[in-house]
């Protein structure tokens, strides 16, 4: 789903209406007035006379419903439509200065532990906000958040009911996933339009770069938690853990220990006991298996919504 946007229209001959605005702010020293179009939620408008631009930002699914957990295509429609008319300025063909592409998941874990075990990608910093991550360079910010705990944050109690009508549980876990591109012309290697976003001329290669965001951020490794419960003695919840920090360090649990057990003087283990401990350890560690990806990795689940 695109959310957040910014625009700029070259103006050439076009004459903007501005008397259903409410005007924010007039600054002389560069020509602009600022505006916000009132809608379920504010868009602003930047008016810059000396340099004949438009400009618009804001998250069109706030403006037209209020919310951006449900949310279509046709909606960006309206939203631009609407903006159109109240200005009387076509925007097709405005110029897409920065946008932001993102997909919500149900998930079967908690979403903070799910955000949590997600770290930076190489290149990128991190950050940590309300209720969620974020990672960033100076093209791409890289956002993961709990989106039902960013529905109780942000929307009243009336908002919240219209959204279970639709489908949202407030006893289930949601985690979205959203991709902000600074500077979605060189990412696509070509300028973007309005019409380009809202007509899905690039929503191919926009989907195929989300994922690739995505999988680029790091997961915690984990192991496979057995199911007998004969195999889950204090000591292999031990080593239970201690794989599954090495496997995040790139090592092994095995590699940590057999290291350990090399610095025990030989005074006090002597080479047979040594010998002996370490078949003791392989027994044990033969009941420890990693698992083949990350319990939290989400790139399935995302890839589905792509499949709608």
């Amino acid at each position: 789903m695109k959310d957040y946007i910014e625009i700029t229209k070259p103006l050439c001959k076009d004459k903007p209406n501005f008397n259903n605005l409410e005007i924010i702010s007039n600054n002389f020293k560069t020509g602009s007035s600022c505006y916000n179009i009132k809608g379920v939620h504010k868009m602003t408008v930047i008016h810059n006379e000396e340099n004949n631009l438009l400009k618009i930002k804001g998250s069109i699914p706030y403006f037209v419903n209020g919310q951006n957990f449900f949310t279509t295509n046709e909606d960006y429609l309206t939203g631009i439509d609407y903006l159109e008319n109240i200005l009387n300025v076509k925007l097709t063909d405005a110029f897409v200065d920065n946008f932001e592409f993102g997909k919500i998941v149900e998930v079967k874990d908690k979403a903070n532990l799910i955000i949590n075990n997600h770290f930076a990608p190489p290149g990128m910093k991190p950050s940590i906000y309300t209720n969620g991550k974020y990672f960033e360079n100076s093209n791409f910010l890289l956002k993961l958040y709990n989106a039902k705990e960013n529905i109780f944050r942000k929307l009243d109690t009336m908002k919240q009911k219209e959204l279970e009508i639709m489908g949202f549980n407030r006893n289930n876990e949601y985690v979205k996933f959203e991709v902000k591109y600074k500077k979605p012309y060189l990412t696509f290697n070509s300028g973007i339009l309005v019409a380009d976003l809202i007509n899905n001329i690039i929503e191919e290669r926009i989907e195929e770069n989300f994922m690739y965001q995505y999988n680029s951020i790091m997961k915690r490794k984990s192991v496979v938690i057995p199911s007998n419960k004969k195999d889950l003695s204090a000591g292999s919840i031990i080593l239970l853990s201690l794989e599954e920090v090495a496997l995040n360090e790139g090592k092994t649990a095995k590699e940590l220990i057999y290291s350990m057990l090399k610095q025990i003087p030989n005074e006090v283990l002597n080479k047979e006991d040594k010998k002996a401990r370490q078949k003791q350890i392989r027994k044990m560690l033969g009941t420890i298996e990693a698992s083949p990806g990350s319990r939290f990795d989400l790139s399935e689940l995302l890839q589905k919504t792509m499949n709608n």
